[in-house]
């Protein structure tokens, strides 16, 4: 990925990527290899060490390992998932998923390579081992908190980003990300850090959020308005459930800042009757009566 990252505090020296990268070339003999460390806030090249493997490619294996993601390494032990894809392109793809103390912490890929073999396996597997470091007690609280309220955070030390939520980053309208391990993985991700990585230093406003300062040199960004940010949250996660398309995603928002189905209409060039054809799928999918009990459900009011 050829845009600039920094290394965050908690992150791995790009030494051992690139030893990293050496190592797993020569356990899975791939002339395209690439190795990443899941520690990073997001992927980029201080944290992503590489050689002949373009983005597109790169970014279409996080997406396939994230699916995998959800399976925890065992705790006290390292781990790894073998497992293939292909790109867009149909290049087949083989993607190595290693964490250790119940956290994934690296993620290799080869593009042109079939499934390993058992002992192309044992070699990768100690290829991408690595010596062990604990979460910061401030990340697993903040990721605790961002969980179960919704909450956008980031977290800098010496005004450098170390990590945000998830939320944070879908807060910068970076929705076809992907979490895996600590990162995000998202093309744009390098032009949102850097505003964040600004709004810490002081010299641009980021509208929504308000900076904290905390002890030993680190600063806490969230959400300004978290009522806002908690409701922002529980539509997307409700739209999803729904399967609400795009459309419909769009009326929902005209719902939600009390618009009648003509002012909506006049809005989009639409009819009313498009509107109002949208609103009651809408209300179909969410199994209300009309706009009012939808509004309870999206307020958090009603389950």
């Amino acid at each position: 990925m050829n845009a600039r990252v920094v290394q965050p505090a908690t992150g791995s020296p790009k030494g051992w990527l690139r030893s990293a990268l050496a190592r797993f070339v020569g356990a899975c003999g791939a002339e395209s290899a690439l190795v990443a460390d899941l520690d990073a806030p997001y992927v980029g090249p201080d944290s992503v060490a590489g050689q002949g493997i373009s983005e597109e490619p790169w970014l279409e294996a996080v997406r396939q390992a994230r699916t995998v993601s959800e399976v925890i390494p065992p705790a006290g032990r390292p781990r790894v998932v073998f497992f293939e894809g292909r790109t867009d392109g149909g290049a087949r793809t083989s993607i190595s998923l290693h964490g250790d103390q119940s956290r994934w912490r690296t993620l290799a890929v080869a593009i042109g390579r079939s499934h390993p073999t058992p002992a192309e396996r044992r070699a990768i597997g100690e290829a991408l081992d690595r010596p062990w470091h604990p979460v910061h007690s401030s990340i697993s609280l903040l990721d605790a908190v961002g969980r179960h309220t919704g909450l956008p955070f980031a977290l800098f030390e010496r005004r450098q980003l170390m990590w945000a939520n998830a939320q944070l980053w879908r807060a910068l309208e970076l929705r076809d990300g992907v979490e895996i391990g600590l990162s995000f993985a998202d093309p744009k991700a390098l032009i949102a850090a850097a505003r964040l990585e600004a709004a810490a230093r002081g010299e641009i406003p980021l509208r929504g959020f308000v900076l904290t300062t905390l002890s030993g040199g680190q600063h806490l960004l969230q959400a300004a308005n978290p009522e806002q940010s908690q409701r922002s949250s529980r539509v997307e996660r409700l739209s999803k459930r729904w399967r609400l398309t795009p459309m419909e995603r769009h009326e929902l928002g005209h719902i939600l800042l009390g618009r009648s189905s003509k002012e909506a209409a006049a809005l989009d060039g639409v009819s009313p009757e498009t509107t109002r054809e949208r609103r009651r799928q809408i209300y179909r999918k969410a199994g209300v009566g009309g706009a009012g009990p939808l509004r309870a459900i999206l307020d958090g009011y009603v389950e």
